[in-house]
């Protein structure tokens, strides 16, 4: 009875003095947590895109004060280059080209065009190239949502 009644009092005193856990109220999703909004982008590689766009716009864009809206349209496609005497494939790239409209509050539109091209070095094993196919893809996703942030703090900074 003591301890519960010790239990009450510790977690009174932690709420009283503002105490909230870390993770108490967000939103998983990065809905809420940053001022633009990154609408849902089909397919894997859409969600990696969404994802990296979602962490480098977390704080927002320099110089838009304003909450927005940003809609991707990803197109991804394998390339394979150099097919060797046994069949295998010496080498390969990803591209992923990636057109946005950042839409304010306001009406205000930012749009544009990213390209990324991921080199993928051949394996020997069956599903070693399947890894790779998917490493690349991360990669590339993370290099193309650096390249659309960079592009809209441009195009923002230079609105103004």
């Amino acid at each position: 009875m003591i301890r519960t009644i010790c239990l009450l009092a510790a977690i009174s005193a932690l709420t009283a003095c503002g105490f909230r856990p870390l993770y108490a109220g967000a939103a998983f999703d990065g809905s809420g947590s940053s001022p633009i909004q990154v609408e849902e982008i089909n397919e894997r590689s859409g969600y990696l895109l969404r994802r990296e766009l979602m962490k480098e716009l977390a704080i927002g864009l320099p110089g838009l004060d304003e909450p927005g809206r940003l809609k991707v349209t990803l197109a991804e496609q394998l390339e394979r280059i150099t097919l060797l005497n046994d069949g295998s494939v010496s080498r390969s790239f990803l591209e992923g080209e990636a057109s946005y409209v950042l839409t304010t509050q306001s009406g205000r539109t930012f749009q544009g065009e990213s390209r990324v091209q991921i080199p993928i070095a051949a394996t020997q094993s069956l599903y070693g190239d399947v890894a790779a196919q998917t490493q690349s893809s991360e990669r590339g996703m993370d290099e193309l949502a650096r390249k659309i942030v960079d592009d809209l703090r441009i195009k923002v900074e230079a609105a103004q």
